[in-house]
């Protein structure tokens, strides 16, 4: 069988640890497990120490570049036009080289939700334009897509009219519960009480403004349950202050390493998102044995199944209903709880790994 020399671009795993990073991160730390036959070479553009510092177990070659305004069309284009891969994978969808080369590419398109909801997502017409032209090229270089769940492969086949086959879903995963508990980092962020866990701050697509507004709808029936909100401001959006009191905790940024034990801690999860291109809060409470609440819309049923319930987003009585019909059975809650953790397990990052080693095999024949 030949030996494949795949280029990958894993910036991201340096970025930050949300969304494409996670996607690269698990990547790289994964791959090597899964493929030992075919060749690797990783690409960043920051100090190679800081990813061997996260990689110490792998045998990887890491080639690195820090000037980032040249890194794509001049740095990678030339490590492409000389280096006679077979393959480049990005998990950067508009960051594709102008310059043409040889090589077969991958591109993950995690989802379109810029151009579902742009009212909130551009800062500008040109920020727009740029998305725009950027995405659709793109789409043409690829010799293959990834993306990340049925929704997002439909609406990228009906945005842009390209063959069904050449987009692939690859299924995501999420980290294994940590065993301790940490009562200390529930503290750290003046929670009190039990709790409704739920992310995403102010942005408009999270639509935690109808969730607060639901909440509040039922904080009669339920004095002992506050509710907390991860996640720093988005861009100038804020919540209206007539709307919050002391059971109302938003904690800003909070720490990879903190989400564990809030998680593990909370009551229910509720997320009400508008748009997703997956989903992986409702993924991570499963994992942990959370029940959850989340929207009927999207990719959202596609990782909740029948583990959990589901709201209409943009109906806040249909909302407060959800969370109370949750929170006032614990037999209800009990059977969540079990299914999500079964179903969880159809979710992991190894299975993603052998997803995209068979996309490259199919883009190479």
């Amino acid at each position: 069988m030949k030996i494949l020399r795949i280029a990958v671009d894993v910036r991201p795993v340096l970025w930050n640890t949300m969304g494409i990073g996670t996607v690269a991160y698990n990547f790289l730390k994964h791959i090597q497990t899964i493929d030992t036959h075919n060749d690797y070479t990783f690409y960043f553009d920051d100090d190679p120490v800081k990813l061997k510092r996260l990689f110490p177990e792998h045998n990887f070659r890491f080639k690195a570049i820090q000037n980032r305004l040249f890194w794509t069309n001049v740095y990678m284009s030339s490590q492409l036009y000389s280096g006679n891969y077979d393959l480049f994978i990005t998990f950067l969808d508009r960051d594709i080289p102008l310059i043409t080369f040889k090589t077969k590419l991958i591109t993950l398109i995690c989802d379109l939700i810029p151009l579902i909801y742009s009212p909130s997502f551009f800062r500008s017409p040109f920020h727009k334009l740029y998305y725009k032209i950027s995405l659709f090229y793109s789409i043409v270089k690829s010799d293959k897509i990834l993306t990340i769940s049925d929704c997002s492969k439909k609406d990228i086949i009906e945005h842009y009219s390209i063959k069904y086959n050449k987009v692939s879903i690859i299924t995501l995963g999420a980290p294994e519960p940590v065993q301790d508990n940490k009562v200390n980092i529930i503290e750290k962020y003046s929670i009190t009480n039990k709790y409704i866990l739920a992310f995403g701050s102010t942005e408009p697509r999270k639509n935690n403004l109808r969730l607060i507004k639901a909440f509040n709808a039922i904080k009669e029936s339920f004095t002992d349950i506050s509710l907390v909100i991860v996640g720093k401001e988005w861009r100038d959006h804020k919540f209206e202050r007539v709307l919050l009191h002391d059971k109302i905790i938003l904690t800003g940024y909070v720490p990879d390493e903190d989400m564990p034990y809030l998680y593990k801690n909370a009551e229910i999860v509720v997320f009400p998102s508008l748009y997703e291109g997956f989903g992986l809060p409702v993924l991570e409470a499963m994992k942990y044995g959370i029940p959850v609440v989340t929207s009927n819309t999207s990719s959202l049923p596609e990782v909740g199944g029948d583990a959990v319930e589901y709201a209409d987003p943009k109906d806040v009585s249909d909302i407060a209903r959800a969370i109370k019909d949750l929170l006032d059975s614990e037999e209800k809650r009990k059977y969540n709880r079990e299914k999500g953790m079964l179903r969880a397990k159809q979710f992991n990052w190894r299975s993603m790994c052998k997803q995209i080693l068979s996309v490259c095999k199919e883009a190479t024949q």
